[in-house]
């Protein structure tokens, strides 16, 4: 809308830099420090880096927090690597006007609001974190495969009459749904690890997702332009579902992964994916008063 009633470019992004401007005045006024100064953690360069927070993820007992942070950076990667390339891919293939693309985006952007916010929530209800987390990485993975595959629907006919051009929409609500492994993803991970180190895990799981978004930009500079040369631009599509494919196999089995102690929880939603082995260890689990786990903050140093 701003773009055509100005006719300039860069009027959205004058408009979207007011708006995080006044999200800045709104933080720095109004949100207040909620983390007591006792619990506050003084500030070392040497934790300032992206890979610094990462070590918290190598200690012994919580190396298997390692398999979490690997599915934060291949989601990462290719939700990154699919925003850098979308603006050239739909111009090479489709001829896409900005309008076009405006709409293209608008379109994910409100698939994704709603995945997140009006069906994840039913969703866990119903079937619980870990199926809504797998869920998501296949739904992630498969809206790249469609962003490849339908680029050769019609791939004879000019590029305003090609069925892919229509289908990229549908493509784009498959891949927006798939956010809903991102919040289902941090609420497991934060619950294998006490309440005081959930701020270190993020930390950590963020720096990791800060060098897939670096990365994925610098994969396309190199990649795309010989795809387009080749006649094949659908191709990044493919190589970015491979790079997500581990994540969707780790999501597959991360019950592996977690401790013992976490899945016997009873707070743990999905009964299927424990174990059947475990699942009367479960019940005695719900037996038990919650003092046998010890408190909260000791529990990282029990599993």
């Amino acid at each position: 809308v701003a773009y055509h009633n100005t006719g300039l470019l860069r009027t959205p992004m004058q408009i979207a830099l007011g708006l995080n401007f006044f999200n800045f005045c709104i933080v720095s006024i109004r949100v207040k420090e909620s983390l007591p100064a006792h619990l506050r953690a003084p500030f070392q360069i040497k934790n300032a880096n992206p890979i610094g927070t990462v070590r918290f993820l190598l200690a012994k007992q919580r190396r298997f927090l390692v398999a979490f942070a690997l599915m934060s950076l291949l989601d990462s990667f290719s939700f990154q690597l699919l925003i850098s390339v979308l603006q050239p891919f739909t111009v090479i293939a489709y001829n896409f006007s900005i309008s076009e693309y405006s709409g293209l985006m608008m379109t994910f952007g409100i698939s994704l609001v709603l995945a997140v916010t009006c069906g994840m929530r039913p969703l866990v209800k119903r079937c619980g974190e870990v199926f809504t987390m797998r869920l998501g990485y296949v739904l992630s993975c498969l809206g790249l495969l469609l962003f490849g595959v339908t680029y050769y629907f019609g791939h004879a006919a000019p590029p305003h009459d090609r069925p892919g051009r229509y289908l990229l929409y549908e493509c784009a609500i498959v891949f927006a749904c798939g956010a809903i492994s991102g919040p289902t993803q941090s609420a497991i991970a934060a619950r294998c690890v006490s309440s005081s180190q959930i701020g270190k895990l993020q930390a950590a799981t963020g720096s990791l997702e800060t060098i897939g978004k670096i990365i994925g930009p610098l994969i396309v500079l190199g990649t795309f332009a010989p795809s387009v040369a080749s006649g094949h631009p659908s191709s990044i599509f493919f190589a970015a579902a491979l790079v997500l494919l581990p994540g969707v196999l780790i999501a597959m089995r991360i019950h592996t992964f977690i401790p013992r102690r976490v899945l016997e929880r009873p707070w743990l939603p999905p009964s299927e994916l424990i174990p059947p082995g475990r699942k009367s260890r479960m019940h005695e689990c719900e037996m038990r008063n919650n003092s046998s786990f010890g408190s909260v903050d000791n529990f990282d140093t029990k599993m």
